[in-house]
């Protein structure tokens, strides 16, 4: 039975990519939580791209406007801030990347 386990990934059908955007990689936390996402969004079929906008809103803005120029299928976001985030989550909502 052991034989006939396979990894999910093993079977992943390429879907497109999710853009995974975290506070600080430097920190363990922001590390751990991008690591889980891009693990599990590579498991499921996506390429990933992961990145930090050090919770300063403009750089979370643009990092948001790339994701909708590249057509990503997907954002998984850990805002900057949650006030100040909303235009830009808006933006991709309107965008189809919800």
């Amino acid at each position: 039975m052991a034989a006939c386990l396979v990894s999910q990934a093993a079977f992943a059908v390429e879907k497109g990519t999710i853009m995974i955007l975290v506070n600080s990689l430097d920190n363990p936390y922001y590390a751990s939580e991008a690591k889980g996402t891009n693990l599990k969004a590579q498991a499921l079929g996506y390429k990933t791209s992961v990145l930090s906008h050090g919770e300063d809103v403009k750089k979370q803005s643009e990092l948001i406007d790339a994701a909708i120029g590249k057509k990503v299928q997907g954002i998984v976001l850990d805002n900057a801030d949650s006030t100040a985030s909303v235009a830009a989550i808006k933006k991709a909502k309107d965008a189809c990347l919800s």
